[in-house]
């Protein structure tokens, strides 16, 4: 089984998982595990694709945003000193299908249940970082006077597409460009010449 179509079926199961809990709860009345487990499913399958969430406390706030679990928190990239080998140092890219498919099932569980108000916020920030790179997928681009980039050691899409824009969710824009030589969003090698398109103004 490839790694496209295996990504594409974890991403399609979470809907069963997100159902599990609530039928349970008709039986046992447990609201809150309810909650806590639709929340441990989801974050946990953002992990899975090295997106990080905000399940750990910190009082830096100058390097963390708020404390713990809320929307000022970031998906990306791996908490230091928390020892999640597992996890990915940059975000798996998903296809524009993928993130369809992984906002459509937040959307449902948000439907579905009444969140406390700090896990609704949780739960829209994820969407909204999903939406971001849907965007990007849309975004009418143009590539001008020859922009290229060459892909350092440990370079990823996600990581270039926050040095070029200032942004790391349009790297489906770089994607889009390089298609013909980039087959795997997530496999790009050191020395590989990338176009780097140059957003169109719209007006």
């Amino acid at each position: 089984m490839s790694n496209k179509v295996f990504k594409m079926l974890l991403v399609a199961c979470v809907s069963v998982f997100i159902c599990m809990p609530i039928l349970a709860a008709d039986e046992s009345g447990g609201q809150d595990n309810v909650l806590d487990e639709l929340m441990t499913t989801i974050r946990a399958k953002l992990e899975y694709f090295g997106w990080r969430v905000r399940t750990y406390e910190s009082g830096d706030k100058d390097i963390w945003g708020n404390q713990g679990v809320g929307a000022g928190g970031y998906i990306v990239g791996t908490p230091p000193g928390t020892g999640r080998t597992e996890t990915a140092m940059a975000p798996q890219m998903l296809t524009e299908s993928e993130l369809q498919m992984l906002k459509d099932e937040i959307s449902q569980s948000m439907q579905m249940v009444q969140f406390q108000k700090e896990q609704r916020e949780e739960l829209e920030y994820y969407s909204s970082q999903i939406e971001s790179q849907l965007a990007s997928y849309k975004e009418k681009f143009e590539i001008l006077g020859g922009t290229t980039y060459i892909v350092q050691e440990n370079d990823s899409l996600w990581r270039i597409a926050r040095k070029e824009y200032g942004d790391a969710n349009k790297w489906p824009l770089i994607y889009r460009a390089n298609q013909s030589t980039i087959k795997n969003p997530n496999l790009i090698y050191a020395g590989q010449e990338l176009q780097i398109p140059q957003l169109k103004v719209k007006k």
